[in-house]
């Protein structure tokens, strides 16, 4: 790999917005750094920013759009549908949030853009046509046919022959059957090639990445120390991430290990959003708020674009902001309601009751997070805001009071909305993918069953039982976790043990294996493995 060069490309598919970046290095990256880091920015319409919105429109003639190139009035919008890729939310404790969300779209007449069924009692609903899984594919195709036209611009007729990494980022808190559907989503969309790998990074530990490597090789290099420990919460448009490290290394490569598992929640920006229509819905009140048409009132309609300028602006001073309302409303000016020349005002006090359930729920989860590494003897010296819901002002304001109030620090590094995509490319530039984060906290365990000597001091009675070839009494497990098919034909008799069969004295062979269990970031497989090969191997199936 000395002098092979790669193309390593970070997907950060988000529940609002979606961005790509991307580096083309040549062995070790030498001579790379992350300001060499390129975002795909021109999305088509009249998009340009560092992301574009996570939106696919199937229209009723048959032509689907996507992202800034949905018309204003387009039916057939699906919108939010990563969220509908983690099954848990559908579990009664998860079912809250998606109440409120449901509720929310109903409120702004758009519920048909996370399908027909209101999911009844227990989630979220379903998608009418088509599974979630496959809406996202179709996204991502566009996604991936944007990129290539990038790096064909790019790179030319090379780019055929230059080997590729996909790194995708998914949330800390997702599922693996979640993390699973998501890779299956983008395989759909055409990624996964025999030029282009894929792997997976956590959206916090791949903004980590982006933080500490930005500020390891600029100035800010003298605000970490060796032995610092830091929170990561990652404020996107759906989630809030949160995981937490501890450097090991500053020089001459910067090393970090988890000191906390990751947690989150969905308090992102949309509850923002959602928290607005409430609040204008009890301004206009009934009468007034269901004159607006439902198309005026959606995601990406004028009246929300003129709210997320808004919300975006807000710094918590004593300013007034104006959205102006649709003109189906009938009201020029109402002072009552607070509506002047066609446009509503809403105050700073206005602002602070629709931002702050969401930020005292991620505040919450800070708390719980510094909990977290303390109790493993720890004392967390920074918070790190990033992501799109982290751009706010007023969002960073609430957290620089919550870290002054416990004598902690709090920061917010460069590019804060694409800092997750970012730190997957970074994440990809090692090619054993193991770079920066040295040591992580155990999530969960896995195992295959076996059959092992009977000990009646260790097993129930009725698992005995005698083994037909050896004659031995052996303990059975309850159930067969893990089947797994392997070829040994090939494999010459000199290479097995022969033994005789203990009841019948016949002779038969004794072929000793090792199962080798490997994670390759959603990617759980088992191998067979004979005198040192793989013999077979099967690919975990969440359900």
């Amino acid at each position: 790999m000395a002098n092979r060069p790669r193309i390593i490309v970070g997907l950060d598919y988000g529940t609002t917005y979606t961005g790509v970046a991307y580096i083309d290095v040549i062995g070790n990256n030498h001579g790379r750094s992350h300001n060499d880091i390129q975002l795909i920015q021109n999305w088509g319409g009249h998009g340009t920013d560092e992301k574009v919105p996570s939106q696919i429109a199937y229209g009723k003639d048959g032509v689907v759009t996507w992202g800034n190139l949905i018309p204003q009035r387009a039916t057939g919008r699906k919108f939010w549908t990563k969220l509908q890729l983690d099954e848990r939310n559908k579990s009664s404790e998860r079912s809250e949030e998606f109440r409120r969300l449901i509720s929310f779209l109903q409120r702004m007449g758009i519920a048909d853009g996370l399908g027909d069924d209101d999911g009844g009692e227990d989630g979220p609903p379903e998608y009418p046509g088509k599974e979630p899984v496959d809406i996202v594919a179709d996204y991502l195709t566009f996604i991936r046919e944007r990129l290539m036209e990038a790096l064909s611009s790019r790179f030319g007729v090379a780019l055929n022959t230059i080997p590729m990494e996909l790194v995708v980022t998914v949330p800390a808190v997702w599922s693996d059957k979640a993390k699973d559907l998501t890779f299956k989503a983008v395989t759909k969309a055409g990624f996964k090639t025999d030029q282009m790998k894929i792997s997976m990074v956590a959206e916090p530990e791949a903004a980590a990445l982006w933080t500490m490597r930005s500020m390891a090789e600029s100035a800010l290099v003298s605000a970490i120390k060796v032995n610092d420990n830091f929170v990561i919460c990652d404020a996107g448009g759906g989630t809030v991430d949160l995981i937490s490290y501890r450097i090991r290394a500053i020089k001459p490569d910067l090393e970090v290990e988890e000191c906390a598992v990751g947690t989150g929640d969905k308090c992102g920006a949309t509850f923002v959003d959602q928290e607005f229509i409430s609040w204008l819905k009890e301004k206009l009140g009934d009468q007034y708020f269901n004159k607006i048409p439902a198309d005026q009132r959606e995601i990406g309609s004028k009246l929300m674009k003129e709210f997320n300028t808004a919300k975006m602006a807000f710094r918590n001073e004593n300013d007034d902001y104006y959205v102006s309302l649709p003109r189906a409303v009938g009201i020029d000016d109402d002072l009552g309601r607070g509506i002047q020349d066609g446009e509503i005002i809403i105050t700073s006090s206005d602002m602070r009751e629709i931002f702050d359930p969401s930020i005292n729920r991620a505040l919450e989860l800070i708390d719980g997070q510094i909990a977290e590494v303390m109790n493993r003897n720890n004392v967390v010296k920074n918070v790190i805001l990033v992501g799109g819901f982290g751009r706010s002002d007023y969002m960073y304001q609430r957290v620089q009071e919550y870290c002054q109030e416990r004598g902690l620090g709090a920061l917010r590094p460069m590019f804060p909305w694409s800092a997750v995509v970012r730190g997957a490319v970074i994440y990809g530039m090692n090619p054993d993918n193991k770079g920066m984060v040295k040591k992580r906290m155990c999530r969960m365990h896995y195992g295959t069953p076996i059959s092992e000597l009977f000990d009646p001091t260790k097993h129930e009675p009725d698992q005995g039982f005698i083994d037909d070839d050896t004659g031995l009494k052996f303990a059975r497990d309850e159930q067969a976790i893990c089947v797994l098919h392997a070829d040994l034909t090939d494999i010459p008799e000199s290479k097995f043990t022969k033994a005789t069969r203990g009841t019948g004295g016949g002779v038969f062979f004794v072929a000793s294996f090792k199962i080798e269990i490997t994670i390759r970031g959603n990617l759980l497989d088992f191998a067979l493995l004979f005198d040192g090969e793989r013999k077979g191997s099967v690919e975990a199936k969440y359900t």
